[in-house]
């Protein structure tokens, strides 16, 4: 049965010994007593130790000193552990102090003593017998994909949407955690002239401007890696007519059903991307003459455009790396 004895020893300018122990354990007084013999006087420092014991006849010693981390220690003899919380006392009052007391080199001669001009502290295991027993390491917290941001620059060439060749460049805007993906893609189409059938000079010239919310995957995260997006365009068109005899600019909505995949070259913080869009339309526009619903044009019903991007990435997608220290094993 443990039974606590000298639980707390208080000297008016000394230190503060907090000390539970089986009986015939020493205590309190011999634990001041062996840091007098290594020739330091008992500093005005608290050391907290818990004696207990345990399997195989072994005692185990949890201490910790002037509010530090606790470390345990196991011993076949707990007088052994007296000479460890001695060791630890006297080494945060003056380890050089310490090095120099012949008293210190009697505890065990295997390892060599601390070097003065480093002031290194004793290692409480220089008690023979004494072992350390490892801290639990904690367990790492699970991984989690910090949220990136990115903007890039594209530029856009197909037959899709305009009279003839689509031809435009645009923003695109994204946010991603791990391999999901939002982007919103905006896009300025250059004016493109189409004839009118029913006259020969005559034509209607049309440009747009286009916003695509869409959502991606991220298949792989090395440099190399390709990206699955897949939403919808829509768009206002706009129209000026040539060769009319009232010239009056026109404008019609664009909705399309919009599938993007694309290759990804990631250089740190920077991404090159080549990719396709396919486009089927949805609503298209009519462009016409005054009173004369022959003479009209009409957007494309959909096809496919080259995409060629550069994106600057912001934030690391990982998580941040941790300065604390971790204990060892």
């Amino acid at each position: 049965m443990v039974s606590p004895f000298s639980l707390v020893a208080l000297l008016a300018t000394g230190p503060v010994v907090r000390w539970t122990a089986p009986d015939g354990c020493p205590g309190v007084d011999a634990i001041l007593a062996r840091v007098r013999e290594f020739g330091v006087e008992p500093p005005e420092l608290e050391l907290v130790g818990d004696v207990l014991p345990a399997s195989e006849g072994t005692f185990v010693l949890t201490v910790s000193v002037a509010g530090g981390g606790a470390r345990s220690y196991v011993a076949a003899d707990c007088h052994k552990l007296t000479d460890v919380a001695a060791l630890l006392l006297a080494a945060a009052a003056d380890p050089v102090q310490l090095a120099r007391n012949p008293a210190f080199d009697d505890v065990d001669d295997s390892p060599p003593p601390p070097s003065e001009a480093r002031g290194d502290v004793p290692s409480p295991a220089k008690a023979e017998g004494v072992g350390v027993v490892p801290e639990a390491r904690r367990p790492p917290r699970p991984r989690r994909d910090r949220a990136t941001g990115s903007v890039a620059l594209v530029g856009l060439a197909g037959a899709a949407q305009l009279p003839g060749v689509d031809l435009g460049t645009g923003l695109v805007f994204g946010v991603g955690v791990a391999a999901a993906r939002f982007e919103l893609r905006t896009a300025y189409l250059a004016p493109r002239s189409a004839r009118v059938p029913t006259s020969t000079s005559a034509t209607i010239s049309i440009s747009a401007w286009d916003i695509a919310p869409v959502a991606c995957g991220v298949l792989g995260r090395r440099s190399l890696h390709a990206v699955l997006c897949g939403g919808a365009e829509v768009g206002i068109m706009h129209a000026r007519g040539d060769g009319f005899t009232h010239r009056r600019a026109g404008l019609a909505p664009w909705v399309a059903l919009l599938a993007a995949p694309r290759l990804e070259w990631t250089l740190g913080r920077w991404r090159l991307f080549a990719g396709v869009e396919l486009l089927v339309a949805v609503a298209r526009g009519r462009f016409a003459a005054r009173n004369v619903p022959a003479a009209s044009v009409v957007s494309g019903t959909g096809g496919l455009r080259a995409v060629l991007g550069f994106a600057a990435q912001f934030g690391s997608g990982r998580p941040r790396r941790s300065n604390r220290p971790q204990p060892e094993t």
